[in-house]
């Protein structure tokens, strides 16, 4: 299902108080605190990765990256061969190595204000460095849908307002309202309940993005691993004549 960003700030607007109209000052804040949360919530719960295969040159050390990125999440080296693994390493450091080596095979990397890659040495014959990476995500407004044009999971849609809110708290300075919730007097009005709110709705997206991965607990086993040792009993609940 879509979801605009006038649909959020609409939100925001009746939450918040702040103005969604457009051309307002209001509206401005708003169309950049929807930006600013979409990039925060993929920094900080590394829900969506872009890959990007940079070729390499011989005898060039630096490339321009066509995406800007957030951060580094993992890379693969363009040969299989253990002496062309590939590492990453501090900018300080291989940047000195630009005037200690040559040319040979790239062992080492490293992005530089998240849009300057640097190889070292510099590679002697052409080759590609694939990264996965958080990219920083494209630009929404009025009636774009920031599911579509973003890649934000819709399961991380709660944080994303959570962060619009909080930001839009701050900006009107509304630190002491209250409003009822659940029966009791909750301080929905702040910037500092609506930021609890991101992270804890981070910490659902990290859980989530988990579980769709894979990456949960395996399943205990009962039994010994099969072909373990010869003569030992398959399960570990019955005696050998059992089996």
């Amino acid at each position: 299902m879509a979801y605009t960003v006038d649909q959020l700030c609409a939100r925001a607007s009746t939450i918040t108080g702040l103005s969604d109209a457009a051309g307002s000052d209001d509206r401005a804040l708003l169309d950049l605190f929807v930006n600013e949360g979409i990039a925060s919530v993929f920094e900080d719960t590394e829900c969506t990765v872009t890959k990007l295969t940079q070729n390499l040159t011989p005898g060039t050390d630096e490339y321009q990256l066509s995406t800007a990125i957030i951060k580094v999440m993992n890379y693969a080296q363009s040969s299989t061969a253990p002496s062309s693994r590939i590492t990453v390493m501090n900018s300080t450091e291989i940047i000195e190595r630009k005037y200690l080596q040559s040319t040979g095979t790239v062992r080492y990397f490293s992005v530089l204000g998240g849009n300057l890659l640097i190889v070292s040495p510099s590679p002697d014959i052409a080759a590609t460095l694939t990264l996965y990476v958080i990219a920083v995500p494209a630009t929404v407004a009025t009636t774009q849908d920031i599911f579509a044009i973003t890649l934000l999971p819709q399961y991380a849609q709660r944080a994303l307002e959570a962060y619009v809110y909080a930001r839009a708290f701050e900006t009107s300075h509304d630190y002491q309202a209250s409003r009822s919730r659940g029966g009791g007097s909750v301080n929905t009005g702040s910037a500092a309940y609506w930021d609890a709110v991101y992270e804890e709705e981070c910490g659902n997206v990290r859980k989530t993005a988990r579980r769709m991965n894979g990456r949960t607990w395996a399943s205990g086993r009962i039994g010994y691993p099969d072909g373990w040792l010869a003569g030992v009993p398959s399960r570990n609940d019955v005696y050998p004549n059992q089996v």
